[in-house]
C-alpha cells in the first residue's frame, strides 16, 4: 500500500471484531480488500453510499491519504463523485485495479478500470 493506515493495520494485525479508532467502515473494507489484492492505491470496489462519504473523507484527511481510485460502477456512482468533489477530492483520470481473484485462465489477479481521485 502507497500510504498504509496505522489504525486500519494495527485491527488487521490484531484480527479484532472492533476497535476504539475511528474508522470508516467502508474505508476499512476498501484499505483490507486493497492490500489483499496487491494495490498501491486505497481502491473502493464495493458501493459507496452518499451518506458514507463524509466519514470516508475524515478518515483520509486524518491518515494523509491524498489519492484513491474506485472502480465499482454501482448506478448512483455520479453521485457519490459529486459529493467527493464537494469534500475536496475530485476525478484525475483512469487507473488499473487489481481485484482479490484470480483470472483462471491467465492465473493473474483480474484486472479493472477505475477511476483515479486525488485531494484539490
Amino acid at each position: 500500500m502507497k500510504t498504509p493506515i496505522p489504525a486500519i493495520e494495527k485491527v488487521i494485525a490484531e484480527r479484532a471484531n472492533s476497535t476504539e479508532e475511528n474508522i470508516n467502515i467502508r474505508l476499512f473494507w476498501a484499505y483490507k480488500h486493497s492490500l489483499e489484492a496487491g494495490n498501491e492505491l486505497i481502491n473502493f470496489y464495493d458501493v459507496i453510499w452518499e451518506y458514507d462519504v463524509e466519514g470516508i473523507v475524515e478518515c483520509l484527511n486524518r491518515n494523509n491519504i491524498n489519492e484513491f481510485s474506485i472502480s465499482s460502477n454501482f448506478s448512483g456512482l455520479i453521485t457519490i463523485l459529486a459529493e467527493f468533489d464537494k469534500h475536496g477530492f475530485t476525478m484525475v483520470g483512469i487507473t488499473d485495479a487489481k481485484e482479490t481473484y484470480i483470472d483462471l485462465t491467465t492465473n493473474e489477479r483480474t484486472v479493472s478500470k477505475a477511476i483515479r481521485m486525488v485531494r484539490k
